[in-house]
């Protein structure tokens, strides 16, 4: 009800700060963006082994196709029993649309979900990172992505043109991975 699943190609693990910690204290790089209390990497948690299925669930109230698919309260109480749900399945990843006029969720859900997943720091696995779903266009809605504490924002090849290669500068400078959406072979 209000969630999606989305198969992705085999993708990984995530970390969080403690095990980082642990594997530099035994000599091993460790995952730096973990250490230094950024959103976990959505592409690293993309990698896994070679034959195994990377899910990234999809959270929207309703859908522009369907109408309304679910309520969830106002106060979070439902989208933060989502999020935990989402970990508890082991997703690698969890996208919020934020476009609250077609899909009935916000940017302040996103906050929701990123706040839900913090109580799984320290743990294995670690926090979900979020994906903010929306045809994010300018610098500034990226960087309110990155307040609400996104890991990755989505980016259009075919409606940013030339601007694509500043958005996804601006996107690392943010601390977040870009997913770059590909209509066709021209992007």
């Amino acid at each position: 009800a209000g969630v999606s699943m989305m198969a992705a190609e085999p993708t990984g693990t995530r970390w969080t700060a403690d095990d980082a910690s642990a594997k530099k204290e035994a000599g091993g790089k460790g995952d730096d963006e973990a250490v230094k209390g950024k959103p976990q990497s959505l592409a690293k948690a993309l990698k896994k082994p070679k034959g195994t299925i990377c899910v990234v669930s999809a959270v929207k109230r309703k859908d522009p196709a369907q109408g309304k698919l679910c309520e969830m309260t106002e106060d979070g109480f439902i989208l933060n029993e989502v999020g935990r749900g989402f970990h508890d399945a082991k997703v690698a990843g969890i996208a919020v649309w934020t476009d609250e006029e077609r899909y009935g969720t916000s940017m302040e859900d996103l906050a929701t979900i990123v706040e839900s997943q913090k109580s799984f720091k320290g743990n294995f696995p670690g926090p979900c990172p979020v994906l903010a779903l929306d045809l994010f266009m300018t610098k500034a809605a990226v960087s309110d992505a990155a307040r609400a504490g996104a890991s990755a924002v989505l980016l259009s090849a075919e409606m940013l043109g030339d601007e694509l290669e500043g958005m996804l500068e601006h996107t690392a400078a943010c601390g977040m991975d870009g997913v770059v959406l590909c209509n066709g072979e021209g992007d």
